[in-house]
């Protein structure tokens, strides 16, 4: 929805803090220790999107915060990915994540969604869900790897696949 309202560059900007609050929240969830070295350079990080989000003395578009809730829940979806990773299999984490994203979608879905007619958006629309469920898919396994303050996921194959999407 910020997209509809946002350029492209503020809107992938905010989003690309998912990260930040990956390695702020890693600590009080995954009793990992963050130093102040990775602190700082989080701290950093977010200056930089305040610099291209530029929320000067005009204000910033309320969608804009629609794009921090995205970046919010990103960070959120990785570090809670990441604890159910060391517990449950991928296809556990794969069926409940999917439940909940459908349980939280259904109630505003007969007020947002217009049937495609064109069997290319038909077509559009699977290849999203089958590439999103394979990142996914691949996001899960990745976690049972390094740890995410130490190597977060870049947002950057989320982003392109929506900004193609949008495009």
């Amino acid at each position: 929805m910020a997209l509809r309202y946002l350029p492209l560059a503020q809107v992938t900007s905010i989003t690309f803090a998912s990260p930040l609050v990956v390695a702020l929240i890693a600590g009080p969830l995954l009793g990992e220790r963050v130093g102040w070295r990775r602190t700082v350079a989080v701290l950093v990080g977010f200056s930089g999107v305040l610099v291209v989000s530029r929320p000067g003395v005009s204000g910033m578009h309320p969608a804009a915060l629609l794009a921090v809730v995205t970046a919010l829940v990103n960070g959120v979806y990785i570090v809670v990915t990441r604890m159910l990773a060391a517990h449950d299999p991928p296809e556990t984490t794969m069926f409940y994540t999917g439940l909940v994203g459908s349980v939280l979608t259904a109630p505003v879905l007969p007020f947002l969604w217009e049937t495609p007619g064109e069997p290319s958006t038909w077509i559009g629309i699977a290849s999203v869900g089958f590439f999103g469920a394979l990142g996914h898919w691949l996001l899960i396994l990745a976690h049972r790897g390094p740890q995410p303050r130490r190597w977060p996921p870049s947002p950057m194959p989320t982003c392109s696949g929506r900004c193609c999407w949008v495009s």
